[in-house]
């Protein structure tokens, strides 16, 4: 089953995961990984939302362990293809793809047991219209679980993140032969904007040109053709957007730091009791066995430190964050 979805979807499917299709450690720690989570929010016969689901790996794992129906959003074609054809190879399973934001779909009031967001919450723009809308989906007695490898409490992400925000917008030769990527996120989304502006505005010259590819730093694609128009009609400049790093092709954000102190306090101001956990490597006592060597080995230091280390120190100690929330 694992090579007849592999061929389906060459490349893109094996170069997001390639640890675990060519590591059977690495998969094995992907599933106990989501055995962790499954027990920790005590999903059994749960109804389950996957905000920004991807293929919908997560959604089999905790489905195959016992979920009563799992729901996956997600934005992207690409990953909405792959998400259906895995859906396709499990059907007995009682999950459903839905391709969208989530702003753009009905669930109904309460819908949802338990709502996950892992890795997802720093691709979406509006923080406070997103807890808003998760709000009122989520049951009375749901629980929601944000987890996210952009955490600003952990000294060195700063730096992999201002890295990885320089790459998608000026382009670097490992972000352009990166094969884990999808065709628009192996072009610099300065590139993107650029071909916009000169498709939709041939006879702006090169310096002005240049001038409107950086004035319109993280908008997207409507927003620069608008920004554009009122120059081009009115000498008026692009005004500067308050986050600069967004693909102006899918409108996602490339990465945004998060403190989940802050984070917390949002979620307790509307009405959640919230946890802030330890990383669910730390409960299976290893790293990904499918990272780089040097990464194993600072990882397992940090986690094996984070034994000794008081509930209140944890943020500050992990490249990533985990939050349970609960309603009050």
């Amino acid at each position: 089953m694992r090579t007849e979805f592999r061929c389906k979807m060459e490349p893109l499917f094996s170069g997001y995961y390639a640890n675990m299709l060519n590591n059977r450690l690495s998969l094995r720690h992907f599933f106990l990984r989501n055995a962790a989570i499954f027990t920790e929010l005590n999903l059994r016969n749960k109804r389950v939302l996957d905000v920004g689901a991807g293929f919908g790996m997560k959604l089999v794992c905790l489905s195959l362990m016992g979920i009563q129906e799992g729901v996956g959003i997600e934005r992207d074609s690409d990953m909405m293809n792959g998400f259906l054809d895995l859906v396709s190879l499990f059907e007995r399973l009682n999950i459903k793809p839905v391709k969208g934001d989530i702003h753009d779909h009905d669930f109904g009031l309460t819908a949802f047991d338990a709502i996950i967001l892992e890795n997802a919450i720093s691709h979406i723009g509006d923080t406070e219209a997103l807890l808003e809308r998760l709000n009122r989906i989520l049951s009375p007695t749901g629980v929601l679980y944000i987890s996210d490898d952009n955490n600003n409490l952990f000294p060195l992400s700063f730096v992999s993140r201002w890295k990885s925000r320089k790459e998608a917008e000026s382009g670097t030769e490992d972000m352009l032969r990166a094969a884990r990527s999808r065709e628009v996120d192996r072009t610099p989304f300065r590139d993107l904007r650029a071909e916009m502006i000169h498709e939709k505005f041939p006879q702006v010259d090169q310096q002005t040109l240049n001038m409107l590819v950086k004035g319109t730093r993280g908008m997207t694609s409507n927003q620069v053709k608008e920004a554009v128009g009122e120059y081009v009609a009115h000498g008026e400049r692009p005004r500067k957007s308050a986050f600069p790093y967004r693909n102006p092709v899918t409108g996602e954000f490339a990465e945004k730091g998060f403190d989940p102190l802050n984070l917390a306090r949002v979620l307790e101001k509307s009405g959640f009791k919230c946890r802030i956990l330890r990383p669910p490597d730390f409960y299976l006592k290893s790293a990904n066995p499918g990272l780089p060597k040097h990464q194993q080995v600072a990882a397992s230091f940090l986690l094996w430190a984070m034994k000794y280390a008081p509930d209140r120190a944890v943020p500050f100690m992990y490249p990533s964050f985990s939050i349970v929330a609960t309603r009050l």
